[in-house]
């Protein structure tokens, strides 16, 4: 695909990204995202190299470098996964990896840890802070201990190198779900009660009669909640359901292995619990018992829906000749 130059428009003011697509290419987002690493990089630097600590010279900045990244970053990733063109997706696939190697980098920063529990401890109560920043001062430091920057060294080398290879898994695995590119081929009547606009859109296969229907989104929405027969909508199920199966296993099966790793250096009993320690829960204990307890509350009126639903199938039976 050409990447031809098109007159950027007049960006109003408070506007921070052009989401013209077609303004991009894979250098643009290479080079922007070697500078969102280098600038984020350049203003922890700074705090590290602090000696008089203040809300200006510690919290601030951190904060700052967390929205630079953030901010700027979404424009370098996200035409992975919207951009018709397979080689700027790479290259946005490309720049999500960078990004998230060095997020993994900044929040490892033991240097800049330290420099936040000793601001808080010994200068915090002269910058008056408001509640939102006390509390946001008091989740970076409770974050850290969560990577593991309390530990010793050993310790904080191997969770980085956990945390970076999770990272990776994760990137391959929503890559495989976005380049999969699989379809089912249904005939006419499979597509019962679809709008004709629909079908007319599809591909169809001269070779066997039939029309392509992949596991896109925009195929999968529609015909699972359109489609007036029941076996098209659930083998539609079964195959969105079952997309990458072979390789997201593999990956899934790695991450869960990675995830236990990484809590038991952290001292927590599971991944589970690791990941309800900052939530509402709190633990996995109290979402069991919370599951339980609305299971319980949900049932009786469930058995009512699920007769007043099975009705209705029998119903929808008879309406388009399809045996229940």
């Amino acid at each position: 695909m050409a990447f031809a130059w098109i007159p950027p428009p007049v960006k109003p003011e408070g506007v921070f990204h052009n989401w013209d697509l077609r303004l991009y290419s894979p250098d643009d987002l290479f080079h922007r995202t070697v500078d969102i690493v280098k600038q984020t990089k350049k203003i922890l630097d700074k705090v590290s190299r602090a000696k008089v600590l203040t809300y200006e010279t510690v919290l601030k900045p951190v904060l700052d470098a967390h929205q630079f990244s953030c901010l700027q970053g979404v424009l370098v990733t996200f035409p992975r996964h919207v951009s018709e063109c397979p080689v700027l997706r790479q290259a946005a696939a490309d720049a999500t990896r960078t990004l998230e190697e060095s997020n993994v980098e900044m929040s490892m920063r033991k240097d800049i840890f330290d420099k936040l529990v000793l601001y808080k401890e010994k200068f915090s109560s002269r910058d008056n802070l408001k509640p939102e920043l006390a509390r946001c001062l008091n989740y970076l430091i409770h974050n850290g201990r969560r990577n593991g920057l309390h530990l010793n060294e050993g310790v904080r080398n191997k969770i980085k190198s956990i945390k970076k290879r999770l990272s990776e898994l994760q990137l391959q695995f929503t890559r495989n779900l976005a380049e999969e590119n699989s379809y089912l081929l249904l005939s006419y009547e499979d597509l019962t009660g679809m709008p004709y606009s629909f079908i007319e859109g599809l591909n169809f296969d001269p070779d066997t009669k039939k029309y392509e229907v992949t596991l896109k989104s925009h195929h999968f929405f529609p015909v699972t909640r359109k489609c007036g027969n029941p076996e098209t909508r659930r083998i539609m199920e079964y195959y969105y359901q079952s997309r990458c199966q072979p390789q997201n296993t593999k990956i899934l099966e790695e991450i869960i292995e990675l995830r236990q790793q990484e809590a038991e250096l952290l001292g927590y009993r599971n991944h589970a619990s690791y990941i309800q320690d900052i939530l509402m829960a709190k633990n996995p204990q109290n979402v069991k018992k919370f599951l339980i307890d609305l299971t319980k509350k949900l049932k009786p009126p469930w058995e009512i829906e699920k007769k007043q639903l099975l009705e209705l199938k029998k119903k929808e039976a008879i309406l388009y000749l399809f045996v229940v």
